[in-house]
């Protein structure tokens, strides 16, 4: 897990980190925290978390969204 003193914004609010593993790849992570994202923007967005929650969600044409979250 990452030093918790660099999880913290120069404004002293708490923040996280995040990574691009591979193309379409992200590892964030914050202080409790971390997940594994993968997907794009033209499609659906898988995410894991280390807590084990798991939310498949998509962006859909105009104001509307879609989104599934699994707890692990």
């Amino acid at each position: 897990m990452a030093d918790p003193a660099l999880l913290v914004r120069p404004d002293g609010t708490p923040g996280g980190k995040s990574f691009r593993i591979l193309p379409g790849v992200r590892l964030n992570i914050n202080r409790k925290s971390w997940s594994i994202t993968t997907g794009g923007k033209h499609g659906p967005r898988r995410t894991r978390s280390g807590t084990g929650r798991r939310t498949t969600s998509m962006n859909l044409p105009g104001p509307f969204g879609w989104r599934k979250t699994r707890r692990g």
